[in-house]
């Protein structure tokens, strides 16, 4: 019998049908390559259009993608049944967040700006399904709708293609009188009509405040040094210490000194007198 799926026909067989008419075929379909006729867990007969490897990050064997008539599957899934496999390629390419955000290409602008002077969007500010496939299949001489569709929906999740988009709209509305003094004014109207809910003006307030800059949020940044020393250099260093007197080490290393290192690293004074035994203890030594 006749299949359609991805707009592309082909021919898919019952298991005794496919036994009536002599075909050859294997079920053995992770190992099938491109011609072959393989069996399918739901009893019916396919054939491989193709065969091809690709590579998984962090692994180091390779895999295998079996492609019939209903798309690719790979061949670590379980079973392969006659129905419409997804579509890894799209999944790659389209839907996962792009990689290299890339300045768009001459086609895409072209897409880009056909949108914004001939089409309109909707009451909600997003652009009619209809109206982006009929500029994308104007600017591509793309005559399938659904790629159309798909693709136009690429191109506009694009974050270069989205501040290209709002250039152009932002010159769209000045020319329309939609400028910074009517949205503000429009702000200033807004906040300053009593009929409008209590919350609502309070939040527009707070958006003018943090456009204006007068809520400013301030980052307190600490700093710590850490020393990292081998068991050689513990070694090295604890055997000049013996070498060196306590009185000459104090000298070295005063108590008031290391008490305004451990105030400043934020002990209380109760715990400062032990951390200066502690810290005489240590195996390190500096030297003047």
């Amino acid at each position: 019998m006749k299949v359609k799926c991805r707009n592309k026909t082909f021919d898919v067989f019952e298991r005794s049908d496919a036994d009536a008419l002599g075909m050859v075929y294997r079920s053995d379909w992770r190992n099938a390559s491109d011609g072959d006729w393989v069996l399918t867990a739901d009893d019916m007969v396919l054939r491989v259009l193709g065969r091809r490897t690709y590579n998984v990050p962090n692994t180091k064997k390779d895999h295998y993608l079996i492609k019939t008539g209903y798309g690719e599957i790979p061949t670590y899934k379980p079973q392969l049944y006659s129905r419409k496999q997804p579509d890894y390629e799209w999944d790659i390419r389209y839907k996962k967040n792009l990689v290299r955000n890339v300045k768009p290409t001459a086609l895409q602008s072209a897409f880009i700006q056909q949108l914004v002077d001939h089409y309109e969007p909707d009451i909600n500010g997003l652009w009619k399904v209809p109206d982006l496939i009929d500029c994308y299949m104007s600017v591509y001489s793309d005559n399938n709708p659904s790629n159309s569709l798909r693709r136009a929906l690429a191109i506009l999740r694009k974050e270069s293609v989205k501040k290209v988009m709002s250039e152009k709209m932002k010159d769209r509305f000045f020319n329309i009188g939609v400028d910074d003094d009517y949205v503000a004014n429009k702000y200033k109207d807004f906040i300053e009509d009593a009929g409008s809910p209590a919350n609502t003006r309070l939040q527009a307030l707070n958006r003018v405040s943090d456009i204006l800059g007068h809520v400013k949020k301030e980052e307190r940044n600490t700093e710590h040094t850490v020393l990292m020393l081998s068991d050689g250099e513990k070694k090295l260093l604890a055997q000049h210490k013996k070498q060196l007197p306590d009185k000459k080490l104090d000298s070295l290393i005063p108590d008031d000194d290391i008490a305004d290192h451990v105030l400043g690293a934020g002990f209380g004074h109760k715990d400062t007198k032990k951390m200066v035994e502690k810290i005489k203890k240590i195996d390190i030594v500096t030297e003047a």
